[in-house]
């Protein structure tokens, strides 16, 4: 599942609001260093539970086949 937000803030919001919930995810927006960014990018393409809360920098260029559904 990717869940995309309009902006960084508002991803780092929902991504606390779901950790909250005890949602096993993660947050990747372009406050986040570049490095942090590619190793949460791979950590989502290879696990089959993990939640993806995403501002557009990964909305773009990226590819996670396995992905049932995207809320935006």
């Amino acid at each position: 599942v990717i869940v995309f937000c309009g902006t960084a803030m508002v991803t780092s919001l929902m991504y606390h609001l779901l950790l909250g919930l005890k949602m096993h995810v993660k947050e990747i927006h372009s406050r986040k260093p570049q490095l942090y960014r590619t190793r949460i990018s791979d950590e989502f393409r290879e696990s089959k539970r993990l939640i993806l809360v995403s501002s557009d920098v990964s909305a773009r260029g990226m590819n996670y086949p396995d992905v049932t559904l995207v809320v935006q």
